[in-house]
Parts: structure tokens; C-alpha cells; sequence
């Protein structure tokens, strides 16, 4: 499969929110449960119960600059490994990875494919270390989506 692509700051925000969020929704459920258990046995005491209210939102604001964090540090990480924004990139997946730019080509194994994740645009390959290869679904000039999620579901099972 062969996928072409501009490489850009607004897809480097899709993948990352996609890849974070579904971590963040469970820490937000898990926070606000706590809260209302907290303000539900507090009711007597004011205290807990402004915390049980208070921590929650704690939690989301905090997870909000997370997300934010970790957005630019890959849009700055991308600066440094490329030089600049957009670029044109390839990615040929068969026997292994190869990511392909202007100015350099990478190959990764399949081995190191740990898990990969589906948003509107793009398919985020995650591989070990937490880096990522993102695919764009409408992108691909050898290959279909389909196939690249069956690949993917094959080599993650």
C-alpha cells in the first residue's frame, strides 16, 4: 500500500487528539465518578463536598493542557525532524514501514506496530516508544483503507 500526503500541523492535532483522547475520557469518567461518590457521602461536611464538586474540574482543565502539551511538542518534534511544514510524505507499507520525505526515508518493522487508531481523516499507526505514522484514509495511491485496516488488524491482534 502507498499513501501520499501533505504532512501538516492541523493532521498532526487530529492524530494526537485522537491517539490522547480515548485515554483522557477515561480518566474524566473515572475523576467525575469520584467526585459525585465524594459530594454523595460528603453531604454533611461542606468541605468534601466542594472538593467532590472542584476535583473534577481540576482533572479536565489539567488534562486540557496535557493534550495541548503533547500536541505541540509533536507539531515541534516534526520542525526538528523535517525542517519544516507542510511536506510531502509517503508512507509504503508491505513488508515493513517506509516513511518517505524530500529529505529523508525511514524503514520500521511491523514488529514494532503496537496498536493503531481510526479518526475522520486518518489512520495513527502507534509503534513502540510511542511514536507515530499517520496514513491519511483518502490518501492512498496503491492499496484502499480496508486493506490498510486489515494489514493493521492482522499484524495488532
Amino acid at each position: 500500500m502507498v499513501n501520499k500526503f501533505q504532512y501538516t500541523e492541523d493532521l498532526i492535532k487530529e492524530g494526537m487528539k485522537k491517539n490522547i483522547s480515548i485515554k483522557a475520557y477515561i480518566l474524566v469518567l473515572i475523576s467525575i465518578l469520584y467526585g459525585s461518590y465524594i459530594v454523595i457521602k460528603g453531604l454533611e461536611q461542606n468541605v468534601l463536598k466542594v472538593f467532590g464538586i472542584i476535583f473534577p474540574l481540576v482533572v479536565i482543565f489539567l488534562l486540557i493542557i496535557k493534550i495541548n502539551q503533547s500536541i505541540n511538542i509533536a507539531i515541534k518534534q516534526a520542525y526538528v525532524t523535517y525542517g519544516k511544514l507542510p511536506i510531502e510524505m509517503t508512507v509504503i507499507i508491505k513488508d515493513n514501514i517506509e516513511v518517505i520525505t524530500s529529505e529523508s526515508r525511514r524503514t520500521i518493522s511491523l514488529d514494532n506496530v503496537k496498536s493503531y487508531k481510526i479518526s475522520e481523516n486518518l489512520i495513527t499507526i502507534t509503534l513502540d516508544a510511542y511514536l507515530m505514522v499517520f496514513v491519511k484514509k483518502d490518501s492512498f495511491v496503491e492499496g484502499t483503507c480496508q486493506e490498510c485496516i486489515a494489514l493493521l488488524d492482522n499484524i495488532c491482534k
